[in-house]
């Protein structure tokens, strides 16, 4: 038996086009994803699939590191801080980062098991 780990999560749907054409290759998240090897994403407005891809490794920064966490998610400064406010703002401490991998076929990946 094969055990995969997958965590669901909602992401705008312009953040998901962003992982399709390549701009955005990294998932920051204000949790840790575990033992999480594959991140389904689910449409904020829809609640409809928006495609399912690998996560390779992760990490965590603390805020005092910012700048490279914005780049990381690869969105504008100010929708970075609407979607994790500074810690001086009762913003989370540290944020958890995840190079977002290729796209996995939940049909294969389950039929592998």
């Amino acid at each position: 038996m094969k055990r995969t780990v997958i965590i669901t999560a909602r992401i705008r749907d312009d953040y998901a086009e962003l992982i399709r054409s390549g701009t955005k290759t990294y998932e920051v998240r204000d949790e840790p994803f575990g033992d999480a090897q594959v991140i389904h994403y689910i449409s904020q407005n829809e609640g409809t699939s928006l495609g399912t891809y690998s996560l390779e490794g992760q990490f965590s920064l603390g805020r005092d590191e910012d700048s490279k966490l914005i780049s990381y998610a690869a969105i504008s400064e100010e929708a970075f801080y609407e979607l994790f406010p500074r810690a001086t703002d009762g913003g989370p401490r540290c944020l958890w980062v995840a190079r977002i991998g290729d796209q996995v076929d939940m049909e294969k990946l389950i039929g592998e098991s």
